[in-house]
């Protein structure tokens, strides 16, 4: 039926086979580009170039255009706030991105993300007063995003116990049949931060829990990522092989998950660490982006680097290997 359908129409169905089917994410950005420039007036193309295309490629200042542009088609549209506090936020502006949340409250817009967002910015000012506020109201508002916000926070600070009694809460809020695959995407933090935190076992069992409980494609990533670091290979590689196969052209498995979880395959096995530094080659091109996932927020933009910084310590490259973690503290 495409023959039938109007510009603006040829241009959604592709958008939306790109990102939603495919995941074909270069795709999609070119798509959506063309369209923006098209129709200055088109929210979705915007919307979708400020949510996660470009923050995926790491061009947070670009998804900060897009929806400054958002924000002046459509004032009382809390997503525009909320894009352009994030891409803000993502390019070194923390007090920008404050301002731009204190718009939004002006205009009285609210939703359970701008919630999220103004704790995130609260923590990286030290705001402990704002981040108790904020998990206040979520409470009483069953936020589900604030208050695993806090928990990742507990992990931050070693509290871990804490931390995943805090994430359990999340998770609880979303039991019914038809959040089953929020909940796994809650449930797979823990065990992500007990494989940092080098508890191998627990890391082990609650990855395995979670990935028999879902088949989302970011729940097996997290998994499988999780069973990597604590040196599960056999279903780590087995989740890593589902994925290549259930999403072929998805841009964020292709080149963020995948080259992630072999190269920690290749390191937990014993093999060659230069074998593991060029299994994360595709995956440079989006190494300071955020992964297009709907995670709450257990995947963030520098696994991979993690990952590199791993096999040039097992190369015993020391410097290469303090240049890799280094772009983690400078964010």
């Amino acid at each position: 039926m495409r023959d039938r359908a109007t510009d603006r129409e040829k241009f959604f169905i592709a958008a939306t086979y790109e990102t939603r089917v495919t995941g074909d994410l270069e795709k999609a950005l070119q798509t959506c580009e063309l369209w923006a420039q098209a129709d200055p007036r088109e929210k979705t193309a915007r919307g979708s170039l400020g949510a996660f295309l470009y923050p995926t490629f790491g061009k947070y200042e670009k998804g900060a255009e897009v929806d400054k542009q958002l924000v002046e088609i459509d004032p009382d549209f809390p997503i525009g706030y909320l894009q352009l506090a994030f891409n803000t936020q993502f390019s070194g502006d923390v007090a920008g991105a404050e301002k731009i949340l204190k718009q939004a409250a002006d205009r009285k817009l609210e939703i359970p993300e701008l919630a999220a967002q103004r704790y995130d910015i609260a923590f990286l000012k030290g705001d402990q007063a704002t981040m108790d506020r904020e998990v206040t109201l979520a409470q009483s508002a069953a936020n589900d995003l604030v208050i695993d916000r806090q928990a990742f926070v507990l992990a931050y600070f070693g509290r871990l116990r804490e931390a995943k009694k805090m994430a359990q809460r999340a998770a609880d809020l979303n039991r019914l049949p038809d959040q089953s695959g929020k909940k796994a995407l809650f449930d797979v933090g823990p065990a992500l931060w007990d494989a940092f935190f080098g508890n191998a076992a627990a890391a082990k069992k609650t990855a395995m829990a979670v990935a028999d409980s879902s088949q989302d494609r970011d729940v097996e990533y997290g998994a499988a990522f999780a069973l990597a670091l604590s040196g599960e290979s056999s279903r780590s590689r087995a989740l890593a092989n589902d994925m290549e196969k259930r999403f072929p052209e998805d841009s964020a498995v292709r080149s963020i998950y995948l080259p992630q979880v072999r190269a920690l395959l290749e390191l937990r096995s014993g093999g060659e660490p230069s074998k593991a530094i060029e299994l994360l080659n595709p995956a440079r091109l989006y190494e300071r982006g955020i992964p297009p996932s709907l995670a709450p927020a257990f995947i963030g933009p520098f696994f991979t680097i993690y990952s590199r910084g791993l096999a040039y310590l097992a190369a015993r490259q020391g410097p290469e290997a303090a240049a890799e973690f280094q772009k983690i503290i400078d964010g």
